[in-house]
């Protein structure tokens, strides 16, 4: 008696049922085309922005999108189903990849919802489209009409995603901020005797939290991040205002404070001034207490501002007015800022047995806080913004011009005066460079006459 062998074929055609699976293969048969503001091209590009934060990857995409291209406008209306019918051998080709590649592709896909099958029974992929409307005829393949019902799923992803990378955007750009701030009072107090090993400690524990910020990492380890940066910027702060004996004996009185300062509304409170989310307004500006300051004493303080108010191009995004800042700061040396201080700015400097240094100067600016009237909640928003050194330098050149001989140019107003170059300095409009390079060359017409 002969053996004769038979192949049984399984049940299942090859591809294993599922309630997910049924659930794409009814939504196939159901298909009811596009909406009429949507398109093919359109859920692609949602597919391409929301990418892996919705499931997709690189090559789950370029696969979709090559799909994508093999259908017409009239595969998505009613009545029709936008069906791939090429053989998987040539797409395996095209890609360089063998079919199993594409075929695991193809599943990671139907695990997103983007696609189904239409089998034929041996699972081979053909199909025929009329000639004349281009519409299939019939076709086994890549069905991709789930991708339709993806729509509004993908909108709200692409939503979801853009509000999650503001978000990781924004707390980069708190943490770069703390870090300028951070660099700066480090550098400060290595130049205080009595700091010596807490400026060294300081600048070790930076050095533990300044790596390199990635895109692969998460919000939540930003956020941590971002928190010790926080931590760090108290601590050095705290020490600093304690250490400078100049800024104890700045506290502000009733006495002290000019009456036309009172004009003018406090932006922040007297405590000391931190990143501040206001900073992201497009036009900043000095805001003004209830029916107090008139338009003409604003045009006023412009008129007399000793900085250079036209700079072309600037853009109002927090990373370039700090850069600006950083570069005009840069461009300024402690001895050049002695050269235009006037006498009683230079009678504010500590007496010790040391050289002067940036930090004699800070202390000498908030020691003419009283002198000029200027509240510490000016002085702490103008150092928030341009960091120590360049509040003092402000502090330095409203000095000089509440002193001027010519009465057109004397400022009246030092306090509300500080806050209108502070408000110009987060506009990138403030050419402290200018200022203190003309103070310097004032010094020099007066020597020579």
């Amino acid at each position: 008696m002969n053996n004769i062998e038979t192949y049984n074929p399984p049940l299942s055609g090859g591809r294993v049922s599922s309630p997910k699976f049924r659930g794409a293969d009814q939504f196939s048969d159901k298909f009811e085309g596009l909406a009429e503001d949507a398109s093919r091209f359109e859920l692609l590009k949602l597919v391409k922005r929301v990418g892996a934060y919705a499931g997709f990857t690189s090559k789950m995409v370029q696969l979709l999108e090559y799909y994508l291209v093999f259908t017409k406008d009239c595969d998505w209306k009613v009545g029709n189903r936008p069906i791939v019918y090429q053989a998987l051998s040539k797409t395996a080709l095209d890609f360089g990849v063998s079919e199993r590649q594409i075929q695991k592709l193809e599943k990671a896909l139907f695990e997103v919802g983007a696609l189904a099958w239409n089998d034929s029974g041996n699972h081979r992929r053909y199909g025929s489209r009329d000639a004349e409307t281009g519409a299939i005829v019939y076709a086994y393949g890549v069905d991709l009409s789930p991708l339709a019902a993806l729509r509004t799923f993908l909108i709200a992803k692409d939503s979801e995603k853009r509000l999650a990378d503001e978000a990781w955007m924004e707390t980069k750009r708190q943490i770069s901020w703390y870090r300028s701030q951070i660099r700066s009072m480090v550098a400060e107090a290595r130049e205080v005797r009595t700091l010596e090993h807490f400026s060294i400690q300081a600048e070790s524990n930076y050095e533990g939290i300044a790596i390199s910020i990635r895109t692969y990492m998460d919000i939540k380890d930003l956020r941590t991040l971002l928190e010790a940066h926080k931590d760090l910027y108290d601590v050095l702060m705290n020490t600093l205002e304690g250490t400078s004996p100049a800024l104890k004996e700045a506290q502000m009185s009733h006495n002290y404070t000019s009456k036309d300062e009172q004009q003018f509304a406090h932006i922040d409170n007297t405590n000391k001034t931190k990143y501040d989310k206001s900073y992201n307004s497009s036009s900043m500006s000095i805001k003004a207490s209830k029916g107090s300051v008139a338009d003409s004493r604003s045009s006023k303080l412009r008129e007399q501002a000793p900085v250079t108010l036209s700079k072309e191009d600037v853009s109002d995004s927090k990373e370039q007015w700090r850069a600006a800042i950083s570069e005009e700061l840069g461009r300024i040396s402690w001895k050049q800022v002695l050269n235009a201080c006037s006498d009683r700015f230079k009678q504010q400097f500590p007496i010790h047995d040391r050289p002067l240094a940036w930090s004699d100067i800070v202390d000498a600016a908030a020691g003419m806080l009283p002198t000029l009237g200027i509240s510490k909640s000016a002085w702490w928003e103008a150092c928030g913004t341009l960091g120590r050194h360049g509040a003092a330098i402000c502090i330095m050149v409203i000095d000089q011009k509440a002193q001027a001989t010519d009465l057109a140019d004397r400022v009246r107003n030092p306090g509300g005066y500080l806050r209108e170059m502070t408000a110009r300095a987060k506009k990138g409009e403030l050419n402290l460079h200018g200022s203190v390079f003309g103070l310097l060359k004032r010094g020099e017409g007066e020597h020579d006459a």
